[in-house]
Parts: C-alpha cells; sequence; structure tokens
C-alpha cells in the first residue's frame, strides 16, 4: 500500500493539528464509497505517524466507522481500514481496542472479507488482526442475538 502522505511527517503532523483526523472521520459518516475510500486513504496517512495514531485512538468513533466502512468499499479501501485498526491496536491498549472492534463486528466481516478475496498484504493483516481478536472473544458475544430472535426454520 502507498502512502497519500509522503512529503513530511512535518507536514503530516502540522495537518493533525490542525484537526484533519477529526475532519476525515466525519467524511468517512458520508454513504459515498469514492468519498469513503478517498478518506480512509488520508486518514491511513495521517496514522503513518505517532501522532496521528494518537489522535486517531483517542476519538470514539474510529474504530466503529471503520469496521463499518469494511466490505462497503473496493479492496484499497479495505486494506486501508485493517492496516489502521491493526495500528491501532498496536499503539495502545490492545485489549481495548480489540475488545471495541470485536462488540462493533469487525471479526465477521473480517472472517467474509478473507473468504470474498483481498490483496496478499490485507490478507496477512487481516489474518493479524483476527490473531489479536481472537482471545478476547470468547468474552464477548460478537453476534447480536436480538437479530435472530424471530428467525423461523424453514423445512
Amino acid at each position: 500500500m502507498f502512502r497519500l502522505i509522503s512529503s513530511s511527517d512535518d507536514h503530516t503532523k502540522r495537518f493533525i493539528r490542525l484537526g484533519s483526523v477529526a475532519t476525515v472521520l466525519e467524511a468517512l459518516m458520508d454513504p459515498d464509497k469514492s468519498l469513503s475510500e478517498k478518506a480512509l486513504g488520508v486518514l491511513h496517512g495521517l496514522t503513518g505517524c505517532e501522532e496521528g495514531i494518537a489522535e486517531a485512538y483517542s476519538n470514539a468513533l474510529t474504530v466503529p466507522l471503520l469496521v463499518k466502512k469494511i466490505l462497503r468499499v473496493q479492496e484499497l479501501g479495505n486494506g486501508y481500514a485493517i492496516s489502521i485498526l491493526l495500528m491501532l491496536s498496536r499503539h495502545g491498549d490492545s485489549k481495548r481496542v480489540a475488545t471495541e472492534v470485536l462488540q462493533v463486528g469487525a471479526f465477521q466481516k473480517v472472517l467474509v472479507l478473507l473468504q470474498v478475496g483481498c490483496g496478499e498484504e490485507t490478507r496477512e493483516k487481516a489474518t493479524e488482526l483476527l490473531k489479536l481478536m481472537n482471545p478476547y472473544r470468547d468474552e464477548l458475544e460478537c453476534i447480536e442475538s436480538v437479530d435472530f430472535k424471530n428467525l423461523k426454520r424453514s423445512f
């Protein structure tokens, strides 16, 4: 994967201080796939430095928005989302991140992403993310059982 913001870490840090992480996260709320993919690319670039990952880590919307975009964007966007989630889990409390990622349904989405196919780099990162989530999976109910309350088996 390439970095969109590669000119200088000083420029990246400057954008981060100006609040660009929050702005990019707001752009991820837009249902437009093209805008979401571009925003994921920019966020990936911003999280390439310690300040950017710390800013994303501190924003409560980061994990839910990233997980929501998995499988809703093209392959490159999926790769960015997986990569950012992996960086977040490496940055701070990996248990907290893994738990939050599991709570918003990432385990199933990442498994589906691996099944439908993705690039080699994304596959490696998705596998690593699954390994990070797996120890905490039993502590949480990943699938909302209310969703299946009224389902009836048809024979």
